[in-house]
């Protein structure tokens, strides 16, 4: 009499096929997917109860199919069934609905800088809040006080083949400008190139510096809509002014026309501002157009 166990793996060949069938080529699983599908199976082939879910992944990881990953953030340990090697950036964005690639990493998949990160920057927006800051005179003072600390970086990193993974939790936006694009034929969710062009010049340090942030501006010419991006930012509604650092980015970036960077020097300019964090003033220069203090040899 053939045993419960045995008939899994009789049937071994066609249950590995209609994993396959099932999944639509998908390569990245988290538990309650991978789950769902194992449940599929089982009800498919009617397996004896002794053939539990267990057994069905144990068949797949022996048999090279599946494999297990572990993302062990310092704030959560995500656990990841994996199909085919997909690519650290669709691993990545399994993480959840609402994390999407950003700063330099989506610098690098835009096209925007020629260097090849090795850190990769993923968002996860925090949940809406009452922004009690808005309400809060925002006077010199508190830009001085904010800007000549460094900027605060998240601790939530793990290293993964070789690739130091960073997870922010940004602002949130509702996910305004997040995209999915092809990438390698793979899908992945992605901060769009307007969104991009904001959240650098938000973050610098995220994005490799000014410099690399002025050779993506001049990179971005002709690739984006400067209607769309100063609609993100009014739809934001940072607390501080960014608009001054993007307006600097632009006419730094020497490629734009004066239209284009007349739609982002028609807001208005309440106080001086600065281009990075942490710099002592004698370590700055000062852009009188758009009151704007930034490192000097910029």
């Amino acid at each position: 009499m053939m045993s419960r166990v045995s008939k899994l793996q009789k049937l071994k060949e066609q249950v590995i096929k209609k994993f396959y069938n099932l999944t639509s080529n998908k390569k990245v699983f988290s538990i309650k997917q991978m789950k769902y599908f194992l449940d599929e199976i089982d009800s498919f082939f009617q397996l004896p109860e002794s053939v539990s879910n267990p057994k069905i992944l144990d068949l797949f990881e022996k048999e090279g199919i599946i494999k297990e990953i572990n993302l062990n953030f310092k704030s959560y340990n995500y656990i990841r069934y994996i199909v085919d090697n997909p690519s650290i950036f669709q691993i990545i964005t399994s993480l959840s609905r609402t994390v999407y690639l950003s700063h330099y990493t989506a610098m690098y998949l835009h096209n925007l800088t020629e260097q090849i990160p090795k850190k990769i920057y993923c968002n996860n927006e925090q949940r809406e809040k009452n922004n009690s800051e808005k309400t809060k005179f925002l006077d010199q003072e508190n830009i001085n006080n904010a800007f000549k600390r460094k900027m605060r970086k998240t601790n939530n990193i793990f290293e993964f083949n070789g690739d130091e993974i960073f997870l922010l939790n940004g602002k949130f936006t509702n996910n305004i400008g997040i995209i999915d694009m092809t990438y390698n034929n793979e899908e992945i969710r992605i901060s769009s190139i307007e969104r991009t062009l904001i959240d650098i010049a938000v973050r610098p340090d995220y994005s490799g510096g000014p410099i690399e942030i002025i050779k993506a501006y001049r990179n971005a010419r002709g690739k984006f809509s400067i209607n769309k991006l100063n609609d993100y930012l009014n739809k934001i509604d940072y607390i501080y002014p960014y608009h001054q650092s993007i307006g600097f980015y632009l006419e730094r970036a020497g490629n734009y026309n004066e239209s284009t960077i007349k739609i982002i020097s028609n807001k208005e300019i309440k106080n001086d501002f600065f281009l990075t964090y942490g710099e002592n003033f004698e370590n700055l220069d000062y852009d009188k157009k758009w009151r704007l203090y930034f490192p000097k040899g910029l």
